[in-house]
């Protein structure tokens, strides 16, 4: 991919960027999910992890939207 075609790329990510609101509705959404599968008690456990990188990296990107 050559630097034009980049950057016509992420112009456009940027532009049909979702709202915070359903970043937020997708936050709580996987924090219920993940207290559901908890309730299980033989858990996956890496799944587990990965829904809380997900949840980490959603909150992260809306401390810094809201700035």
């Amino acid at each position: 991919m050559d630097i034009e075609k980049i950057k016509i790329f992420v112009d456009e990510f940027f532009e049909k960027r979702p709202s915070k609101d359903v970043f937020k509705q997708c936050l709580t959404e996987l924090i219920n999910e993940k207290h559901k599968i908890m309730l299980n008690e033989e858990y996956d456990k890496i799944l587990i992890d990965k829904i809380d990188k997900a949840i980490e990296s959603i909150q992260v990107y809306l401390i810094v939207a809201t700035k």
